[in-house]
Parts: C-alpha cells; sequence; structure tokens
C-alpha cells in the first residue's frame, strides 16, 4: 500500500443517496474517497486526482458509467473501474467487460466490492 495507507477511491453514482451507500460499503477499508456525481464530471476529475479505483454506477445522466469507462480508458488505460448497476442484463456485464471494467458487482452486493479492491491492490 501506499506510504499514507490510504487507497484513493472515486465513487461516480448520479444518486448522492447511492454514493453515500457505496461510501459506507468502502468503509472497512482504508481509503479517501473522491465524489462525482455522474460520467462526464468522472471524466473530468480522473486525470487531475489519478484515484487507485473507480466504483462507477452504469446507469447515469447525461452520461451513462459504460462511456464514462471507455473514455477514462483511452487515456488510462492502467484504470481499475469496478462497475455497479441494479441491472440484471447480460449485455450490461459484457458492453462493461469489453469497454475494460476491472469487475463488475451488483449493487444489493456492494459488500464484495473491498475484498476486491484488496485483493486486486496487493498483486
Amino acid at each position: 500500500m501506499k506510504k499514507d495507507n490510504l487507497i484513493k477511491i472515486m465513487v461516480v453514482d448520479d444518486n448522492e443517496r447511492m454514493r453515500e451507500v457505496i461510501k459506507d460499503s468502502l468503509s472497512a477499508i482504508p481509503c479517501s474517497i473522491i465524489e462525482c456525481s455522474n460520467g462526464q464530471d468522472a471524466i473530468d476529475r480522473y486525470t487531475h486526482s489519478l484515484p487507485d479505483w473507480v466504483v462507477m454506477d452504469v446507469m447515469m445522466k447525461p452520461m451513462n458509467g459504460i462511456a464514462a469507462l471507455s473514455e477514462i480508458k483511452k487515456d488510462h488505460p492502467e484504470a481499475k473501474i469496478i462497475m455497479v448497476t441494479n441491472a440484471v442484463h447480460d449485455e450490461i456485464s459484457e458492453a462493461s467487460f469489453k469497454a475494460g471494467a476491472t469487475a463488475f458487482v451488483m449493487k444489493e452486493s456492494l459488500f464484495q466490492i473491498p475484498d476486491l479492491i484488496l485483493k486486486k491492490y496487493t498483486l
């Protein structure tokens, strides 16, 4: 881990309450949180903040998470991005991985995110 022992995580969701839920799910790991309210905000802030991880909702307006994921990966192919959604469609997970997602998690399983981050962070 870094010297300050904090993993920098960008949480991207257009629903403020859901951002709070995602942040709560991350409370078990030492992290600092950067909040973004939509995909365009995440793209704009990624280069400046260079988070270790991004946890991003798929269904957002005006720009959805898969489009934002694709844009971030163009300039930062090393970006580690976990996509989250309530929608149960194989096409969504396939599109997420095709765009470069590191992982895909259903919102009902947010508790899995800290383990994903810690396992992949130490690799």
